[in-house]
């Protein structure tokens, strides 16, 4: 038998998925809450990814004022944050966002598969989530492997998030993901954004 020698492992591509619960959460949840329930009473709502559920105008000129000033501080806190950390640099980043928009689904909506090209970066912070049984209630977010041979070689090829209040996570744009159909008689809400980071000089 040969002797055993050294092997080592190098994964070469992975995929950066920046996780936080946001401590300040609760007392911002119904202000939150209350502007995306008056935008819903104004506008009909847009389709892109969504399958059923109200998916809001871009509300990104919005994110200086209250409430939403807060969300924008805590996801230039987090980005900046994740992306130096990711690529193994001390350095400030210019965060520049480019969109927002606040999704509500109801029972049996969902969001078929999309990337959020050409932005960089994307990310979601949900803002009302029935958490009992979880599992059964559906609407996790899943993300779908980017590399095409990946299937073959790689285990497991998808991978999910379950949706949890003040969860807020942070993803590259080009990265294909879905939203499962949402299982409970609540409704959910949430809200993505995307995205650019430019290292400062």
């Amino acid at each position: 038998m040969a002797d055993q020698q050294q092997l080592d492992i190098e994964w070469l591509f992975p995929v950066p998925l920046f996780r936080t619960q946001l401590v300040e959460f609760e007392p911002n949840k119904e202000p939150l809450i209350s502007f995306a329930k008056d935008l819903q009473r104004q506008d009909a709502g847009a389709k892109h990814s969504n399958v059923g559920g109200w998916h809001s105008r871009d509300i990104v000129d919005s994110f200086d004022s209250s409430p939403l000033n807060w969300v924008k501080q805590n996801i230039i806190a987090s980005a900046t944050r994740g992306i130096s950390r990711a690529r193994q640099v001390n350095a400030e980043i210019d965060l520049q966002l480019d969109s927002a928009w606040f999704m509500i689904n109801q029972k049996h909506n969902w969001n078929s598969p999309h990337t959020h090209m050409p932005s960089q970066w994307s990310g979601i912070l949900y803002l009302s989530v029935n958490e009992d049984n979880a599992g059964s209630n559906g609407g996790r977010l899943l993300f779908i492997d980017p590399i095409p041979l990946g299937p073959a070689f790689r285990n497991p090829i998808n991978a999910h998030v379950q949706p949890s209040e003040g969860l807020l996570l942070i993803f590259p744009s080009y990265l294909t993901h879905m939203v499962e159909p949402h299982a409970s008689d609540e409704e959910r809400i949430s809200l993505s954004f995307n995205f650019r980071a430019l290292q400062k000089k």
